[in-house]
């Protein structure tokens, strides 16, 4: 059986590095890890890793959820801000023990990227 990194690397690529702490350098209870690739030509893969060991709860049916998050990003981009916006939005999450459902909006926080 495949441990659950082996998982998602076999769909989102190699893990290439990954980030443990903020920009700071405080730890996090979850890392943020880089991918090889992404589901389109051009781009690339971050997600959270260690989000899932957290039972969050559905704010519709009050059932428990074990989710990461996942963005995806040109090759190009450079990892500019993602690591920080997914450790946000990971830590909000943890915060107020709700997962993230199908449709919700966060934030809005202000500018995510300059240019």
């Amino acid at each position: 059986m495949k441990t659950y990194p082996e998982f998602l690397e076999d769909h989102l690529g190699q893990i290439e590095y990954g980030w443990s702490g903020d920009c700071e350098g405080n730890e996090v209870p979850f890392q943020i890890v880089k991918y090889s690739e992404g589901p389109f030509t051009g781009t690339v893969t971050y997600s959270t890793l260690g989000l899932s060991n957290e039972r969050l709860v559905s704010s519709v049916s009050k059932k428990q959820i074990r989710q990461e998050l996942i963005f995806v990003s040109y090759s190009t981009f450079g990892d500019e801000n993602i690591p920080g916006i997914l450790q946000q939005v990971g830590l909000e999450a943890l915060k107020t023990n709700n997962a993230y459902l199908r449709g919700d909006v966060i934030g809005p926080y202000g500018t995510l990227f300059e240019g």
